[in-house]
């Protein structure tokens, strides 16, 4: 069995959030099947997401890393305006896809580096659901994605395109500990019915798959 983690950044010295979350289940994964790591040369700026790491293959603790280019840096300015009409104001799904855009970090090669290796790879693990990358990714090939959301409490919930990654993956991976995180899902379940039914999974935050916890089943 092959698996792509898919996440905005990676590295072994980025440290907590969603990052370091998917490092951890990609090196407890690798134990036990083939690990690919598909990122973004994004390393430390998560506000520019500027590229800062070459493109290309390298191995980070054994893992094959790809990286890939973020195409346009955030411009905070342009984001707040965009989040401000999203999230207090009428709006279209054309003005939350700009949005999504204005957040990045947007990468159009790793999106068609997904699709055109889905073949490859017999998952794709999506971290965060607010992203670019989740959000086209999981659309790409939904037979095969795995959302991990991160979600907390985020407003980006409500919003109807972030439905779609439900919509796409079928499959939510959630962290162990973090209950909140499946009330969220589960209010944005009820606002969006088209979602339907999913099938929920809970990961341990040092990698490792949980079954037998009540309220992710």
């Amino acid at each position: 069995m092959k698996v792509a983690i898919v996440v905005q950044r990676y590295g072994a010295d980025i440290n907590g959030g969603a990052e370091q979350h998917a490092r951890y289940v990609a090196e407890h994964l690798a134990t036990h099947v083939e690990v690919e790591v598909l990122t973004t040369c994004a390393h430390r700026d998560y506000i520019s997401w500027k590229n800062e790491l070459p493109a290309g293959k390298e191995m980070v603790h054994g893992i094959a890393v790809h990286r890939f280019p973020v195409a346009v840096e955030r411009n905070p300015v342009e984001f707040a305006k965009w989040s401000t009409k999203v999230f207090t104001e009428q709006h279209s799904l054309r003005d939350e896809l700009a949005w999504l855009e204005a957040e990045g970090p947007t990468s159009p090669a790793l999106i068609d580096y997904i699709k055109q290796h889905e073949a490859d790879y017999d998952y794709f693990i999506f971290f965060s659901f607010r992203y670019h990358h989740s959000f086209h990714g999981c659309r790409a090939v939904p037979g095969k994605a795995i959302l991990v959301p991160t979600a907390e409490r985020d407003g980006a919930l409500g919003v109807a395109n972030r439905a779609e990654d439900l919509v796409g993956s079928k499959k939510i991976l959630l962290q162990e500990g973090l209950q909140q995180d499946a009330a969220h899902l589960a209010r944005a379940e009820d606002r969006h019915a088209k979602v339907g039914k999913l099938r929920r999974y809970c990961c341990g935050l040092n990698g490792y798959l949980r079954h037998d916890v009540p309220c992710f089943q």
